[in-house]
């Protein structure tokens, strides 16, 4: 029978190669078929000549994938040779470029069948990356991609970091030649990257030194209206920086990009609400370094957006990422005495602490405060703010019912920190405030809560001097934070008013000092220090000529007796 000749033609040979081997390998074996085998040509060329068993062997090599050993530590092979020569192709894709990709990838024992499968499946796609050559296959490649990564799967994104994913990407960005292309390879870059921070972290390491710039060159394109689909890259590249910026190691880095600054501050993007977040954070994220912290605040264009951002956005996320912000920024010594002097910024806050119904928020807008009034010179610049206006935000914080534990306790730390010298009279003399920080200290049902206000209280009585009109509030304060079940200083508080001469006489005439004193020698649910101080306040009151008749009661004389049962040597020390 004479042969089919059809059977037999080029072009259905090509088309069998086709429907039975991927196209990348068709191609290969096309491409190798048809290229001349003599010698001439091939020195041309650049190349040596190959038998056809050679050109056999190199093939199989090319059209195999290593599988992972399932136990050991065994490290994944280089990827095979380009058979091409580097300098007739539009591309580098020579072996210089996959040495940069070779990773060491232990082999887990434990990995179950289907972990092992997408790993020789990430392995062929991270290789159809690195290879593809022409426009045409470069998006079929990174179409590829884009499906494999699509996932949330956080250990794998890691073993894709590992294998050189987010490597090949960055280098076909660097010669895209579409706004399409532009977009395909940030979205598959941004999947990359929802690995962990650490693998994050080390892929960062193996990425082209201009990639993070190349990206900001970008966004300020998508942002001008220069490119197509601008909404989509500009989000995808938000992403990219914002989980970079979760890595601490890579934040000072972050901070110093050229071109960083004006991303920062630009505002052309706010129509998109996650871009929004994801700006605000990725500013918080860089000022959580203390190397950052300065230079952020010297950054007019972020802070004034900042402070837009915390004052009129409409989103939660960005308006709490906004006083973060701020909450870091004030934690620099660097930064404190230039923080207080803003109007702007102190207004801000205040605002936060009034207005705001996100407790996170509120909370970072009062741990701003607390973290500014650490500096002495900033505390009397706090207190007399627009009629003390942030003591009455402070105060309100302390009375609302909807604070939780760990707000009142930033508040409370607050009033600690502002009180001194220069600032306790203006404290003392603001209404209500130190009642508040009595009832806090006495009813709150957290004891934590109680303690704090109780450490407020009592460091702003220190400074308070019985001349001053605060002295009854003050007096009146102490009494109802002296029932509190927890531990506090105000026997401490009271027995060292008590020295003072000039004091005996209106701490003897107020109507409930000499009970509460009565009270806390007698009860045993009172701390023996507490009880020590209460009696050596007593004793400081008797020794006043005109002060020993009018105090010569049952309760004193009670109180006195049962203290030297408990604690005789202690007053014999006296």
């Amino acid at each position: 029978m004479a042969p089919n000749k059809r059977l037999h033609s080029p072009s259905s040979r090509h088309r069998s190669l086709v429907s039975s081997h991927s196209y990348d390998s068709a191609v290969r074996r096309i491409v190798t078929d048809h290229t001349p085998n003599s010698s001439e040509t091939t020195q041309q060329r650049g190349g040596v000549p190959r038998s056809a068993s050679l050109r056999t062997k190199a093939r199989e090599e090319r059209d195999s994938y290593y599988p992972i050993t399932p136990r050991g530590s065994e490290t994944v092979k280089q990827f095979p040779k380009t058979t091409g020569n580097r300098t007739n192709s539009k591309y580098n894709y020579s072996d210089e470029f996959f040495e940069e990709l070779k990773v060491p990838i232990v082999a887990n024992a434990s990995m179950g069948p289907k972990s092992k499968d997408h790993s020789r499946k990430l392995r062929k796609v991270v290789e159809d990356l690195v290879r593809s050559q022409g426009y045409d296959r470069r998006i079929a490649a990174i179409s590829t991609a884009c499906e494999m990564f699509d996932h949330n799967d956080e250990g794998i994104h890691n073993l894709e970091l590992e294998q050189g994913a987010a490597h090949a990407l960055s280098k076909l960005l660097a010669m895209a030649a579409s706004d399409d292309e532009i977009r395909m390879i940030c979205s598959a870059l941004e999947m990359v990257f929802r690995g962990s921070s650490k693998c994050v972290h080390a892929a960062y390491e193996r990425l082209p030194a201009n990639l993070l710039v190349l990206l900001l060159r970008l966004l300020s394109r998508c942002e001008t209206g220069s490119m197509a689909n601008a909404a989509v890259s500009i989000l995808n590249i938000w992403r990219i920086l914002t989980y970079l910026g979760r890595c601490s190691q890579l934040r000072a880095t972050l901070c110093r990009l050229k071109g960083i600054g004006a991303a920062l501050a630009s505002e052309s993007t706010l129509s998109q609400p996650e871009c929004r977040v994801l700006r605000m954070r990725f500013i918080a994220n860089i000022a959580n370094c203390d190397d950052n912290k300065e230079i952020v605040f010297d950054s007019k264009e972020i802070v004034g957006s900042t402070l837009r951002a915390l004052n009129y956005d409409s989103s939660d996320q960005v308006r709490h990422y906004a006083a973060v912000t701020l909450a870091e920024l004030a934690s620099s010594a660097e930064n404190q005495k230039r923080m207080v002097e803003d109007d702007a910024l102190l207004a801000t806050l205040v605002k936060t602490i009034f207005v705001e119904e996100v407790i996170s928020t509120r909370e970072s807008a009062i741990t701003a405060i607390q973290n500014l009034s650490y500096a002495k010179e900033n505390r009397l610049r706090i207190v007399s703010f627009r009629e003390s206006i942030v003591l009455e935000a402070l105060k309100q914080t302390l009375l609302s019912s909807s604070s939780d534990s760990k707000t009142m306790r930033r508040a409370a730390g607050a009033l600690t920190n502002l009180a001194s010298e220069e600032t306790c009279e203006i404290i003392g003399n603001h209404k209500g405030l130190l009642n508040t920080l009595a009832i806090v200290s006495y009813k709150d049902f957290n004891s934590e809560v109680q303690s704090r206000a109780a450490l407020a209280l009592t460091k702003i009585a220190n400074g308070i001097l019985f001349h001053m009109e605060c002295r009854e509030a003050l007096l009146n304060a102490l009494v109802v934070a002296s029932l509190s079940k927890t531990q506090n200083n105000v026997a401490a508080v009271l027995r060292v008013k008590a020295r003072e001469p000039e004091n005996r006489e209106v701490l003897m005439n107020h109507p409930g000092v000499l009970d509460t004193l009565c009270d806390m020698c007698v009860s045993d649910a009172v701390a023996k220090s507490d009880r020590e101080n209460a009696v050596r306040a007593i004793m400081h009151l008797v020794n006043e000529d005109n002060s020993r008749r009018p105090m010569c009661t049952r309760a004193i004389l009670d109180a006195l007796t049962t203290c030297a049962n408990l604690s005789w040597l202690a007053i014999l020390d006296y």
